[in-house]
């Protein structure tokens, strides 16, 4: 996981500072990505100690902790808030019980979650006894890197929510009731729940990615963007309405593809007039489903993974 991390990092010495105290370390920066982490084991317990920050090293002498992912050495720490897991084919994830430190009112584990927008997933320890957890990513995964970093800007936002500088953290009632505005939030790029076999589970990994990077995209040209707890994103109308529903997979199945069109006729079923309904895949449908698509006035939206992050081929045809 460290050496995928480490690819296209540079390394600074830097001080870092966390409540209570500051030290010296050798800081892997990844510029593309805008992160940073230092990885050491623990001298006192059986654990690794990987701080993750966003302070650019160039421009900064000491830098903030944003989180900690701190997994066990071995076996069982539930004390520890990183967690390597496998699934049924034996493939290794990262994951993170939600635990977030800082120091300050309003910051901790429930607070986090009930801002967090994913699912948690379950995970069955050893010992029989099960608890959720954030699934970042696949260990050896091509997308490992931007799946971190999200996660990292993700804690970013909710701390500065939490300190004033942003939108107040809500409770789960709270989220999920209407907003008085339409807003977009960024999407964590975890898991949602119900996982059933290891590919559904990188694909889950990679829906936040698509997420916030079609958000940008429909920013850069103009629109604003609007999401909630049911619809992955909109495009809401001056007075309000919704005048673009996207719905976004990370794969091509036909069980994905019969979720998507589920979700957006549900979703549009009571809005007058109708919205444009757009379906977000990672390449062009056989040409039935095509042809399905169209007379259900569903239009498509593909992307290409390019450098970790999604590429949208026809954004302009669709929202244009």
């Amino acid at each position: 996981m460290l050496a995928t991390l480490r690819r296209g990092c540079r390394t600074y010495r830097r001080s870092i500072g966390w409540q209570g105290g500051s030290g010296e370390y050798d800081v892997e920066w990844n510029p593309h990505n805008g992160f940073g982490f230092q990885a050491n084991p623990s001298p006192y317990d059986g654990r690794w100690i990987i701080w993750f920050g966003n302070d650019d090293p160039v421009g900064a002498r000491m830098l903030n902790i944003v989180c900690e992912v701190n997994p066990p050495d071995d076996g069982i720490n539930r004390r520890c808030a990183g967690l390597f897991v496998s699934d049924t084919a034996s493939a290794v994830y990262l994951t993170h019980s939600g635990k977030i430190g800082g120091g300050r009112k309003g910051i901790g584990k429930s607070a986090f979650l009930s801002h967090y927008r994913g699912a948690r997933e379950t995970v069955a320890w050893p010992d029989g006894n099960e608890t959720e957890v954030i699934v970042i990513g696949r260990v050896d995964g091509d997308r490992l890197v931007a799946q971190v970093a999200n996660f990292i800007h993700e804690v970013q936002r909710f701390k500065t929510a939490a300190a004033g500088g942003g939108e107040s953290p809500k409770s789960a009632e709270q989220q999920s009731a209407p907003p008085a505005e339409p807003q977009f939030n960024q999407e964590f790029s975890g898991q949602r729940r119900g996982y059933r076999v290891p590919s559904e589970i990188e694909s889950r990994c990679d829906h936040g990615l698509i997420i916030n990077a079609l958000a940008n995209a429909l920013q850069a040209v103009g629109l604003a963007v609007a999401n909630d707890q049911n619809r992955d994103l909109y495009v809401p109308s001056r007075n309000g309405r919704v005048q673009t529903l996207f719905e976004a997979k990370a794969d091509i199945t036909t069980s994905t593809i019969y979720q998507a069109i589920g979700q957006l006729l549900y979703h549009s079923a009571t809005q007058t007039p109708s919205p444009t309904l757009v379906m977000v895949l990672p390449g062009t449908p056989d040409a039935t489903t095509k042809r399905v698509l169209e007379r259900l006035q569903i239009k498509v939206l593909t992307f290409d993974w390019q450098d970790q992050q999604p590429a949208f081929r026809n954004l302009s045809e669709v929202v244009g």
